[in-house]
């Protein structure tokens, strides 16, 4: 079967990063009837972590615009489309899928599916008076385009559970899924609705893009992460002299932060457990040879996690630069989406600002997080309080009991961690 398409030549949003779903248009930077340039920036796109240039993949002109400034938009969302020619290409989505399923017939069953494996422990659901068939939870990694996202949402389903062969689920892959009884239901937050001018004068404001995605990101993580957390005081005098030393010579001063990343660097090579993630499709733990440390950045703009990559390949002074250098990339909201992906931990120091301890969410599909707090003087001596939060699913405490006592090793011998 053969349809007339002009999608070749419409502009797609494309993947923002690890995790990252959706944004918030800050920007539209060409108009209709521009001739645009391959790899020309055409709008800029507000998220929890950066804001970012979208580069147009081809050239042409600019037929129509597709979204409006402060919209939100998902990944695979059509954004642009350029003037073309109408081709004939087959039909791939209604000649390669299973044939499809009305809808009104799947939401009509009074059930749509109850489970028949003798051998399975997992009940059938009741939802909206009727029963689906309830399967393990998933971190979803599938692409959809945002109506088969808002079916899906509308009726419970995991996309993470569609089979998808590498390619964009469709609404007539979910409406498929559903009617083969391979439903899983997810519990929907409950929102109330609370009347604050009752107890006095209020006032609204749009939540940013990078609030709405940071809400999406930490509920999601929250939600699927069981979250521990370790204490520790490592004791930082020696750490301390030993600084003040070096920059005394060092062209490039050292902040105690960039002894914390190349210790903890360390840890991680002792312990690579720390540096893995969780593959729930497959049932496997992912080891990484590679150890790229996320440093939160805050700035007025909010909170950015610039990744410092090989950093176990760096010296304290090369870290020192790079850390500055996408510092000061946050700072202006300069930051790409390169600069933003592949992080292995985080390392969130609220030092600065003067708290005693920190108990920080952690970053899917990280394992890991390392807190730090402010420093304590204890009799003339000074400590670093700080926390490692860990994914209790792979991680158990005796093994991050042994991490934080041998990051806090590394932290009182600075020497170690120069060897």
């Amino acid at each position: 079967m053969l349809q007339n398409i002009d999608t070749l030549n419409t502009i797609q949003l494309p993947s923002l990063g690890e995790g990252i779903e959706q944004g918030a248009v800050v920007a539209i930077t060409v108009a209709v009837g521009d001739t645009i340039e391959k790899e020309q920036t055409i709008i800029e796109v507000e998220t929890d972590k950066a804001t970012m240039e979208v580069p147009s993949p081809i050239a042409g002109i600019v037929e129509a615009i597709l979204i409006e400034e402060g919209a939100d938009i998902s990944v695979g969302q059509d954004i642009i489309r350029l003037q073309s020619e109408s081709i004939q290409l087959p039909n791939l989505e209604t000649d390669t899928e299973p044939p499809e399923t009305p809808i009104s017939e799947v939401l009509e069953s009074e059930i749509v599916a109850i489970s028949t494996d003798t051998d399975s422990k997992q009940e059938p659901i009741a939802h909206d008076n009727k029963i689906y068939k309830s399967s393990s939870p998933s971190i979803s990694t599938n692409r959809a385009t945002p109506k088969a996202k808002k079916l899906a949402r509308e009726l419970n389903v995991d996309i993470g559970l569609i089979s998808n062969n590498n390619e964009f689920i469709s609404e007539q892959k979910v409406k498929y899924h559903v009617s083969q009884g391979q439903h899983s239901t997810q519990a929907s937050p409950v929102v109330t609705q609370i009347d604050h001018t009752k107890w006095g004068n209020t006032s609204e404001k749009p939540m940013t893009g990078m609030q709405r995605a940071t809400s999406q990101n930490m509920t999601e993580s929250w939600r699927t992460i069981p979250h521990a957390w370790l204490t520790e005081n490592a004791n930082v005098t020696a750490l301390e002299r030993h600084r003040k030393e070096i920059n005394k010579t060092n062209e490039i001063k050292l902040s105690a932060t960039i002894f914390i990343i190349k210790a903890v660097a360390h840890a991680l090579n002792q312990f690579p457990i720390f540096n893995a993630s969780i593959d729930l499709k497959k049932q496997m733990v992912i080891y990484k040879d590679y150890i790229n440390i996320g440093v939160a950045v805050d700035t007025e703009f909010g909170l950015y996690v610039p990744i410092i990559k090989q950093v176990n390949t760096l010296s304290l002074t090369q870290i020192a630069q790079e850390l500055s250098h996408l510092s000061e990339l946050a700072k202006s909201r300069k930051l790409s989406k390169q600069d933003m992906e592949g992080g292995t931990i985080t390392i969130s120091n609220l030092g600065g600002i003067g708290t005693s301890s920190i108990f920080p969410v952690i970053l899917s599909p990280q394992v890991s997080i390392i807190g730090l707090a402010s420093f304590q003087t204890i009799n003339e001596e000074k400590y670093l309080p700080m926390t490692i939060g860990f994914d209790h699913r792979i991680i158990n405490g005796a093994d991050a009991a042994r991490f934080i006592q041998y990051l806090k090793s590394l932290i009182e011998t600075p020497v170690k961690m120069l060897a």
